[in-house]
């Protein structure tokens, strides 16, 4: 019979013992891995999982929480008030976890909407939280007006993961636009990316 970890560093050593494995599970292809293959994966029995998540895409939502605090944390590491394009750090810190931007493009459209109301608002408040926090600070560096970092922060987001799945089309669609004269005819991500972002900035400062 499946046990939970009595200790609160066990809960904690078993808790990224499971977003460890569905990581793992994650990165080869950017699917899904169902909480069988999670368990296996992490050496648990498929039980003891659901004792710390109830369905595979809590999982995977708590995988992207620790995700994206890893991504700001990098970024807010790296301000300073003389770089002249900042929101280069955000593209290059997110291109760091290959895993990141492929899973935070399935956040709304897949995992949100397969999870329980409170799970999702949870999450959804611990990143407004992180985001008021770093806003302060780039409000304060760069000199932007008070209460403009937050939106911010959330449209530098947003153009971030739309870029990303314009970019990263499926498999197939890929092979199609490769013999296809589109091709040649998108910037790569990273390129548009922070071209776009710059554009963002300089406009929240006019």
């Amino acid at each position: 019979m499946p046990s939970r970890a009595r200790t609160g560093p066990e809960k904690s050593e078993r808790r990224l013992q499971i977003l460890s494995a569905a990581l793992a599970s994650f990165e080869p292809a950017g699917d899904l891995a169902s909480v069988a293959e999670i368990a296996s994966r992490a050496g648990l029995a498929k039980g003891t999982v659901y004792l710390y998540f109830r369905t595979r895409e809590e999982i995977f939502l708590a995988l992207l929480e620790e995700q994206i605090h890893a991504w700001l944390n990098r970024f807010e590491q790296g301000l300073r008030a003389d770089d002249p394009t900042p929101t280069d750090g955000l593209v290059d810190r997110a291109l760091e976890n290959p895993a990141f931007l492929p899973l935070a493009s399935l956040a709304s459209a897949v995992l949100e909407r397969n999870l329980e109301a409170p799970t999702a608002l949870g999450f959804r408040r611990a990143w407004s939280a992180r985001i008021g926090d770093l806003a302060t600070r780039i409000e304060s560096i760069f000199g932007f007006l008070p209460g403009t970092g937050v939106p911010l922060m959330v449209r530098s987001y947003a153009m971030l993961i739309g870029l990303w799945q314009f970019h990263e089309p499926a498999p197939a669609i890929r092979a199609l636009l490769a013999a296809d004269e589109l091709a040649g005819a998108q910037d790569d991500f990273a390129t548009d990316a922070r071209e776009a972002l710059r554009h963002l900035w300089a406009g929240a400062r006019s």
